[in-house]
Protein backbone atom coordinates (compact mmCIF):
# COMPACT_ATOMS: atom_id res chain seq x y z
CA UNK A 1 0.00 0.00 0.00
CA UNK A 2 2.98 2.53 0.48
CA UNK A 3 4.89 1.61 -2.61
CA UNK A 4 0.85 2.23 -4.55
CA UNK A 5 0.90 5.56 -2.51
CA UNK A 6 4.56 6.51 -3.56
CA UNK A 7 3.58 6.08 -7.25
CA UNK A 8 0.71 7.67 -7.02
CA UNK A 9 2.42 10.81 -5.72
CA UNK A 10 5.45 10.30 -8.01
CA UNK A 11 4.50 13.06 -10.71
CA UNK A 12 2.85 14.90 -8.51
CA UNK A 13 6.04 15.57 -5.89
CA UNK A 14 9.30 17.06 -6.49
CA UNK A 15 12.59 14.72 -7.05
CA UNK A 16 13.86 15.12 -3.49
CA UNK A 17 10.30 14.69 -1.60
CA UNK A 18 9.69 11.66 -3.80
CA UNK A 19 13.32 9.94 -3.16
CA UNK A 20 12.73 10.96 0.82
CA UNK A 21 9.67 9.44 0.73
CA UNK A 22 11.25 6.46 -1.09
CA UNK A 23 13.36 6.10 1.83
CA UNK A 24 11.18 6.47 4.63
CA UNK A 25 8.99 3.76 2.74
CA UNK A 26 12.17 1.42 1.91
CA UNK A 27 13.50 1.65 5.70
CA UNK A 28 10.13 0.37 7.17
CA UNK A 29 9.77 -2.19 4.73
CA UNK A 30 13.60 -3.21 6.22
CA UNK A 31 12.45 -3.24 9.02
CA UNK A 32 9.25 -5.33 9.25
CA UNK A 33 10.73 -7.59 6.82
CA UNK A 34 13.58 -8.19 9.85
CA UNK A 35 10.98 -7.97 12.88
CA UNK A 36 9.23 -10.92 10.41
CA UNK A 37 12.15 -12.87 10.83
CA UNK A 38 12.84 -12.17 14.18
CA UNK A 39 9.68 -13.30 14.75
CA UNK A 40 10.03 -16.70 12.45
CA UNK A 41 13.74 -17.73 14.51
CA UNK A 42 11.74 -17.58 17.58
CA UNK A 43 8.88 -19.55 16.94
CA UNK A 44 11.26 -22.04 15.84
CA UNK A 45 13.24 -21.96 18.76
CA UNK A 46 10.01 -22.12 20.75
CA UNK A 47 8.75 -24.94 18.71
CA UNK A 48 12.15 -27.00 19.29
CA UNK A 49 12.47 -26.56 22.82
CA UNK A 50 8.78 -27.22 23.28
CA UNK A 51 8.76 -30.43 21.26
CA UNK A 52 11.85 -31.18 23.10
CA UNK A 53 10.37 -30.72 26.97
CA UNK A 54 7.39 -32.58 25.45
CA UNK A 55 9.13 -35.76 23.91
CA UNK A 56 11.39 -35.89 27.48
CA UNK A 57 7.74 -35.73 29.44
CA UNK A 58 6.47 -38.47 27.22
CA UNK A 59 9.74 -41.09 27.72
CA UNK A 60 9.95 -40.17 31.52
CA UNK A 61 6.21 -41.22 31.76
CA UNK A 62 6.44 -44.33 29.54
CA UNK A 63 9.24 -45.61 30.84
CA UNK A 64 8.17 -45.07 35.02
CA UNK A 65 5.08 -46.82 33.32
CA UNK A 66 7.15 -49.77 32.09
CA UNK A 67 8.77 -49.99 35.26
CA UNK A 68 5.52 -50.13 36.90
CA UNK A 69 4.21 -53.04 34.48
CA UNK A 70 7.42 -54.61 34.89
CA UNK A 71 7.45 -54.72 38.99
CA UNK A 72 3.51 -56.18 38.69
CA UNK A 73 4.75 -58.62 36.33
CA UNK A 74 6.92 -60.05 39.20
CA UNK A 75 3.72 -60.80 41.22
CA UNK A 76 2.65 -62.98 38.68
CA UNK A 77 5.86 -65.19 38.36
CA UNK A 78 6.04 -68.31 39.44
Amino acid sequence: QAIQKYRECEGKLSHSDAERIKRRVDSTSYAVLAEMNHLNTEKIEDVRVTMYNYLKRQAEFFQKMANSMNEMAKLYEF
